[in-house]
């Protein structure tokens, strides 16, 4: 009888994990918001292989990226009030600022790398809307009158909404009647009632 002892050996190829990209969520302004001036973009960007980069770019052109690592509190038995700040690099607050745009509806791309060199992006759009202005305020700023029966003003707009337009007296919502021009986007919006004496504040709003 004969015996042959041999060792079985398993081989396995080695296994790659593939990893996705950071998480970009809580993004501010959202989709599809309306802007009326200078703004900030911000988002919260997260990924357990940490956060290297982060960058914000509108109609592609990139913006100064401010990045911020979240600090957690960490158990310390030897340390002051028994916790200690860990920086953890897994999870950022990013912000752009971004300087007046012309009226126009804008892409946002905000990009996110981390440390094993994983990409995502998260892209969105904001508009900005033409200014709105104000003029031909009737009864004139710190006027003096005897007697106002009708406080109006003339509001301009290329995308201006009538419907939008709010007319207060010491901040009380008063209606008032939309006369437009003849030329779209402006009018006069105009609240006819015998003011009772003393100083008012009348405040008009519109988008």
């Amino acid at each position: 009888m004969s015996f042959a002892l041999f060792t079985a050996l398993s081989l396995h190829a080695p296994t790659h994990v593939l990893a996705s990209g950071p998480t970009i969520s809580n993004i501010s302004p959202a989709d599809g918001a309306v802007v009326t001036g200078p703004f900030r973009i911000s988002a919260l960007v997260e990924d357990p292989n940490n956060i290297a980069t982060a960058t914000v770019s509108v109609a592609g052109v990139a913006y100064r990226t401010t990045l911020t690592y979240h600090i957690d509190w960490v158990c310390c038995s030897g340390c002051y009030d028994g916790a200690m700040p860990v920086t953890n690099y897994a999870r950022a607050d990013i912000f752009a600022d971004i300087p007046d745009l012309p009226p126009g509806t804008y892409t946002v791309t905000v990009r996110a790398q981390d440390s094993l060199g994983n990409v995502s992006t998260r892209q969105w759009s904001v508009v900005r809307t033409a200014p709105i202005t104000f003029s031909d305020l009737r009864p004139a700023p710190s006027s003096i009158s005897s007697s106002v029966s009708e406080v109006s003003a003339r509001i301009s707009g290329a995308n201006l909404d009538p419907a939008s337009v709010v007319m207060m007296i010491d901040g009380a919502i008063v209606p008032h009647t939309w006369i437009p021009d003849a030329q779209p986007g402006s009018g006069v919006a105009v609240h006819t009632g015998i003011l009772p004496p003393g100083t008012k504040t009348a405040r008009l709003s519109a988008t």
